[in-house]
This record gives C-alpha cells, sequence and structure tokens, in this order.
C-alpha cells in the first residue's frame, strides 16, 4: 500500500512537472515572438511597446502567475529567470514612460517588487543577485541580463530557450570580449566595462584574473601584461527611434562644431542673429541709455563638405545677409529689409571661403577652421551702418569634451581674426566712414558653452563669451565687452536641427550694449 502511494505522488508530480514545462514552452514562444518585434541591433522599440502593451502585460501576468520551481529541468528555470529579468526590465521602462535612464526611476533596481512566478516578490536587484548568479554560478549571465542602458551588452532579438540556452550563453559572451566598444584596446591599456569591476568575484578564481575570463572567449587575445583600466558606465537608455531606425544617429551628439564631414557629407547652417541695442558704454566703462534704439539683424548661410575619407578635411562657403535700422525704429522693422537714406539699410554684406581641418588624428573633438571673407557692397555716404567694409582673416579653434554618460559636454571656440583695410575716412569724405571702424585690428573673442542633453536629439545650455578687439595701428578703434545667454537645440528630424537662443550683454569698453535673439536650422546629410 505504501509503496503504491508513493507511486502515485511520483506520478502526479510527474505529470504537474510535464504540464508546467509546456507552459513554460509556450511562454518562451510568446517572449520569443515578442522580442524579434520589438528589438533591433540591441535596441528597444520602447515607443511602440507604450502604444500597444497587450503582448507585454500578457507575459508579465504569465511572469506573475507561472509555477516553475517544480519543474526539474534546471535549464528550463535558468531561462525563465533570464527571460523574466529582461522582461520586467522593459515593464519598468515602459510603466515611466518616457524616461530617459533608468537611473531616472527611483527604486528601479532595488526597491520596485515583482511578483516572479512561485518565487515570490523579489527586485531586479534579488532577482539578479538571489535567484540567478548565486544559484547557477556562471558569469556569462551578465552578458544576457539587461538593465535597459546603454552600456549593458545589447538585448538579443529573441528568448532565452532551455534547448538552445548554453549555446546562446556562449555566442553571447564571445560577442561581447570581441565587441570593440565593450573591450576598448590601445596601445597603452585595455579599458573594460564597469560589469568587471561590480561582479569581479563572478569573473575570477583562485590565481586567475578578469583578463583570463575575457581572454577565455575572446578571439584577439590581450597581452596579460595589458594595464586594465574601467570606463564610466553608460545609463543612457537602450532605445530605438526615428533615429536610429534610420541608420542615423543623432546629429546634435555626433556632429558638434569640433567634428567634420567626412567625405560626401554636407553640413548646411542658416543661423538668424538679431541684436537690437539700447545702451552703450564709453571709454571708460561708463554705461549710458541710447536716445534712439538701433537694430541689427544677420542671416549667415553656410555650407561644408567633407573631401577625404579621414574626416579631417572640409571646404564651404559662406555668405552674410545684414538688414540694419537706427531712428528708434521697432526692433522688428529689420525684417522690412529696406534701405532708406540714414535711416536703415540692407544687403549682402560678404562672401567667405572656408577650410576646416582636424589637425591631430587622435584628437577628433579638437578643429580648426579657415575662413577668408571678401566685401561685397560699397560706402555709401550718409548711408547707414550695413557692416565692416574690409577684408577679414578669421580663424576659429573649436575643443569640446563630453562627460557624466554623455549628458553633459563643454564645448569652447576661440577666434582669431584680423581686419584689413584702410584707416576710417575723414567724416566729410564721399566715403561712410562709419564701415571702415574696426579696419587694421585683431579680434580674438572667446566662447565657453555648457550643455545638458536630457536626451540624445534634445539639448540646452548657458554660455559666456569676452570679446576683444585691439588696434595694430596708432588711432586704430579697440573695444571690449562680455556675453552671458542661454539657448536650446531640437532635433526635429533626423536630419535636420533646430536652435534657439538669447544673449545680454553684461559691460563693455566703448560698446554698444543690448540683447540678441537668435534662430538657427542645420541641416546633415
Amino acid at each position: 500500500m505504501k509503496l503504491f502511494s508513493l507511486f502515485l505522488v511520483l506520478t502526479f508530480i510527474s505529470i504537474f512537472s510535464f504540464g508546467q514545462k509546456e507552459k513554460l514552452d509556450v511562454f518562451f514562444n510568446k517572449a520569443d515572438v515578442f522580442m524579434s518585434m520589438n528589438v533591433t541591433n540591441g535596441l528597444v522599440d520602447y515607443q511602440e511597446i507604450a502604444k500597444q502593451r497587450i503582448a507585454l502585460d500578457d507575459l508579465i501576468l504569465e511572469i506573475n502567475t507561472l509555477k516553475v520551481i517544480s519543474v526539474e529541468d534546471k535549464s528550463y528555470q535558468k531561462s525563465f529567470l533570464i527571460n523574466a529579468y529582461n522582461l520586467l526590465v522593459i515593464k519598468g521602462i515602459i510603466d515611466n514612460f518616457p524616461v530617459q535612464s533608468p537611473k531616472g526611476i527611483i527604486g528601479f533596481f532595488n526597491r520596485k517588487k515583482h511578483e516572479v512566478a512561485d518565487f515570490g516578490l523579489v527586485t531586479l536587484n534579488e532577482l539578479e543577485n538571489d535567484l540567478i548568479r548565486k544559484v547557477y554560478m556562471d558569469a556569462r549571465v551578465h552578458f544576457v541580463l539587461v538593465c535597459a542602458g546603454n552600456s549593458c551588452p545589447p538585448l538579443i532579438d529573441e528568448a532565452y530557450a532551455p534547448s538552445k540556452l548554453e549555446n546562446q550563453l556562449q555566442v553571447q559572451t564571445k560577442k561581447s570580449m570581441d565587441n570593440p566598444d565593450f573591450i576598448r584596446v590601445n596601445a597603452k591599456e585595455v579599458s573594460i566595462s564597469e560589469i568587471f569591476k561590480w561582479y569581479e568575484e563572478d569573473f575570477v578564481t583562485k590565481g586567475s584574473r578578469v583578463i583570463d575570463f575575457i581572454n577565455n572567449y575572446r578571439k584577439e587575445k590581450l597581452s596579460s601584461k595589458s594595464k586594465i583600466s574601467y570606463y564610466n558606465y553608460d545609463w543612457s537608455l537602450n532605445s530605438q527611434d526615428v533615429f536610429q531606425k534610420e541608420g542615423i544617429k543623432s546629429n546634435i551628439l555626433e556632429f558638434t562644431p569640433s567634428k567634420l564631414m567626412g567625405i560626401g557629407q554636407w553640413d548646411v547652417k542658416l543661423f538668424n542673429n538679431l541684436y537690437t541695442q539700447t545702451k552703450s558704454a564709453d571709454d571708460n566703462q561708463k554705461i549710458t541709455r541710447n536716445e534712439s534704439r538701433q537694430s541689427y539683424f544677420t542671416t549667415s548661410i553656410e555650407a561644408y563638405t567633407g573631401i577625404t575619407k579621414s574626416s579631417r578635411l572640409n571646404v564651404g562657403a559662406i555668405i552674410n545677409l545684414k538688414s540694419n535700422i537706427g531712428n528708434n525704429a521697432s526692433a522688428l522693422d529689420v525684417f522690412n529689409f529696406k534701405t532708406e537714406q540714414g535711416i536703415s539699410r540692407a544687403g549682402i554684406s560678404n562672401l567667405g571661403l572656408a577650410l576646416k581641418i582636424n589637425p591631430f588624428k587622435k584628437l577628433s573633438n579638437f578643429s580648426l577652421q579657415t575662413n577668408f571673407f571678401f566685401p561685397v557692397f560699397k560706402d555709401q555716404a550718409g548711408s547707414f551702418y550695413l557692416d565692416k567694409r574690409s577684408y577679414v582673416w578669421e580663424n576659429r579653434f573649436y575643443y569640446d569634451k563630453s562627460f557624466g554618460a554623455d549628458k553633459f559636454q563643454v564645448f569652447a571656440q576661440l577666434d582669431l581674426t584680423y581686419n584689413f583695410g584702410e584707416l576710417s575716412k575723414d567724416a566729410s569724405s564721399d566715403e561712410n566712414s562709419g564701415e571702415r571702424f574696426a579696419n587694421n585690428s585683431l579680434a580674438f573673442p572667446l566662447a565657453v558653452f555648457l550643455s545638458y542633453f536630457p536626451s540624445q536629439n534634445f539639448t540646452v545650455y548657458i554660455n559666456a563669451q569676452q570679446y576683444q578687439l585691439v588696434p595694430t595701428v596708432e588711432g586704430g578703434f579697440g573695444q571690449e565687452f562680455t556675453v552671458a545667454g542661454i539657448g536650446a537645440k531640437h532635433q526635429v528630424t533626423p536630419r535636420l536641427n533646430l536652435e534657439i537662443s538669447s544673449s545680454i550683454f553684461l559691460r563693455g569698453t566703448s560698446s554698444g550694449l543690448g540683447k540678441t535673439y537668435n534662430l538657427g536650422l542645420r541641416y546633415v546629410y
């Protein structure tokens, strides 16, 4: 009788276990379809999932209710827990979408509890550390568990399934070890993910090192003498968007002013600047309010193209158009583009040829641009000021540096500009003396920008500039002023950027003081 009872119990357990395996197989198949539809090149289409989340909610319900502990086949349990982790991470992002990083969600990894089958309520950290790492003691899981950050190993477009789990673990680990973005090798050192630092005990055994683990899966072995460092973990969201779907990176991030175009690429800019002046500072920096408002509008059209495969040499052209008005007119009257004797003036002021160079191959975020401008307007006696009538040689030095997981960027620009030409004519002459006021002078403005990127397609910034104009001949004109401003850029389409900004002249010497309002468009292709 006892033997018969034992037989019945074992039979029931076997049937129950078999039934649970079938349910798990259904779960793996659903997860496989979900991943194939929503993951591309390691990136997740969170926008589409958020629009239609029925499939995700169905999978999460199964994660909550399936019975897994009784299934004796450990590959089923291990596969389930890996998929559960990745799907719960996606759910956590969708529950808070739109969001730029899992780190931006309070308690994402260590507070929020999830019902995971019959294992009970656990956080994502507990799921990873207690139910997976401690149980299976397999360092390869670090290359299949994806935390929604861009520095995570890429999520694959299929589910992890018991029948092929071993092969999937091997393949993903090898891909990570051979990925130059994950294992960054240069002549002096090897820079590796902080995953190897956070979980070092998983990758080393007695007498071995992390580099030994890497070499065990890597095609090109690293030297045992290699110096190891850790690069900062990028927690920005591993999200697909319209730019990534079209295979185009955010040009706000990729093409900073310091970067050059590759061969066949074009960078076209339209920048509009309205400066309206209501005050002025004299030679002693004493500020007085102007008797009448003066406003100056400039449209700059610039186009550059790469002529080398190495993206180290660009050529371009620049056109500047002006519309200026005085007589206490409204600042918006500059958009009438009229020329009235002594009151307003409009026209093309100069044309420029440009050459942009990246002088140091290993310093891609530093570049030099040299421009030469030719005046194309004539002096007009008694007319309103249009622009400096001189040949201008302008040299711009660009440098940018990103930090804080690419959320912040410092950009600096130093200009060295020489204004050629005759000294100012006597006011009684037939020529407009005002348009030659800054000839034979050297200008060297320095501008610094601090940008914050809440997303890869949007940035806000603050900036400051100190401008200095020094005459190179006796009796020449000199001035200086300080400007501060704010602005924002948005990538409207994969190729088009929109920029708006404003600044205020804080102080100066022999200078007008006012405000600027700027609108820019940039098209990169």
